[in-house]
Order: structure tokens, then C-alpha cells, then sequence
């Protein structure tokens, strides 16, 4: 039987483990939001077990396969490009159109009026597909590059696919670049 002190250390150890694995889901997109839960659910379910059975901490870590950054089946998310604000409009991509009820995930972008705070467009600056075998988070497509041109009264766009595009303001119109 462990003795009182152990106890308060073992629940001690539970409660900073709850407290590390304890992640602000809400701040991140909803396919790292479900390996989070996924991943959490379990090491609470080990050091649950391993601390009300009054076993003893394992001597090292253990070990873990851990996603490469550059490894093709795992993802960064996408570069984070600020909001474009002219005349009281806010331009900005749009992460995950499904999350909006839009047809696809990428290659959108939200128009926002700036006073109200109210949508006034959403623009589909180009067409993305799925391949429903393949993981919807490695087939999306991001903006790399969210400028504006206020001169000519336009929005460059570029993606992860080296594709450029031209918002034009005053008529709403996108136009792919060579």
C-alpha cells in the first residue's frame, strides 16, 4: 500500500500532466483539434491508470513516433497572412470553407464590411478538388502570398501550387496569372 506522501505526489503528477496536455482546442483548425483530443485521451487514460494503481513513474519518457515536419504525410499549417483592410472592407482568406457550409475548404476568400462587422462576399479566387482516400488536410491549398495593390485597385494572390492570381476590387473578378 503506498504511503500518504506518495499518494499526494502521484495525484500531484496526474494533475500537472492534466494540466500540460490541456490545449486550447478552439484556436486550432478542426483536424488538429481531433489528434489533440485523440492524443490527450490517451496519455490521461495511461497516467489515470498508472497513478490509481500505484505504480511507479517509468525511469525515462517514453518514446513516441513523432510526424517529421517534411515528411509527406504529415502537414504545416498554412503562413500566417494578415487581413488586407481598404476602404472600410476587410479582405481574408478563408481556412476551411466546410467549416462555413462552402463547397470547398480552400482557395476562398471573406469580404467583410469594416464598420458592421458583416460579410459582403465570400470568392472562391480558385477551385479546389478532393480526392476522398486521401486526408482532406493534406489536399488543402493555402495562400502564400495575400498583397495589395492599391494603386491598380487589386489583391495579388499566389498558393502552394506556385498559382498566382489577381483580385480586382472594383468588380469583384479573379483573373489566374501566367
Amino acid at each position: 500500500m503506498p504511503q500518504p506522501s506518495q499518494l499526494s505526489q502521484r495525484r500531484l503528477l496526474l494533475l500537472t500532466l492534466l494540466a500540460l496536455a490541456t490545449v486550447p482546442l478552439g484556436a486550432c483548425r478542426q483536424d488538429e483539434a481531433n489528434n489533440l483530443k485523440g492524443a490527450g485521451h490517451a496519455l490521461l487514460a495511461a497516467v489515470s491508470t498508472s497513478v490509481l494503481s500505484g505504480a511507479s513513474a517509468p525511469a525515462s519518457p517514453v518514446q513516441e513516433k513523432r510526424m517529421s515536419l517534411n515528411s509527406s504525410q504529415s502537414r504545416v499549417g498554412p503562413a500566417h497572412l494578415n487581413p488586407i483592410v481598404f476602404e472600410g472592407r476587410r479582405y481574408k482568406e478563408i481556412l476551411n470553407g466546410e467549416l462555413l457550409d462552402l463547397p470547398q475548404r480552400t482557395g476562398l476568400m471573406i469580404i467583410m464590411d469594416e464598420s458592421t462587422n458583416t460579410q459582403v462576399a465570400v470568392v472562391r479566387v480558385y477551385e479546389t478538388s478532393r480526392d476522398p482516400q486521401l486526408e482532406a488536410d493534406v489536399q488543402d491549398v493555402f495562400f502564400t502570398v495575400f498583397e495589395l495593390d492599391a494603386a491598380k485597385r487589386e489583391i495579388r494572390i499566389a498558393n502552394e501550387r506556385r498559382q498566382r492570381f489577381v483580385f480586382r476590387i472594383d468588380d469583384q473578378s479573379v483573373h489566374q496569372q501566367p
